[in-house]
């Protein structure tokens, strides 16, 4: 693997990593902002944890394809 080769892909993992903390930061803001009892906050938690796993996937599969 090249110099150019691995700086492509070094940008594609930040680009992945950004996008996905940005997902996150927003959903968190909006948990913070419309959740107020325990309950509601132990599942949104679950289902970020399932969100989470799905947009890295969706991210990482958009990634390789662009990548071929």
């Amino acid at each position: 693997m090249n110099r150019v080769e691995k700086r492509v892909r070094r940008a594609r993992i930040t680009a992945v990593w950004v996008i996905f903390l940005a997902i996150s930061y927003f959903y968190w803001k909006w948990c913070a902002e419309n959740v107020l009892d325990g309950k509601t906050i132990r599942a949104a938690l679950i289902y970020f944890c399932f969100l989470s796993f799905a947009i890295l996937a969706l991210l990482a599969k958009i990634f390789r394809l662009r990548g071929r």
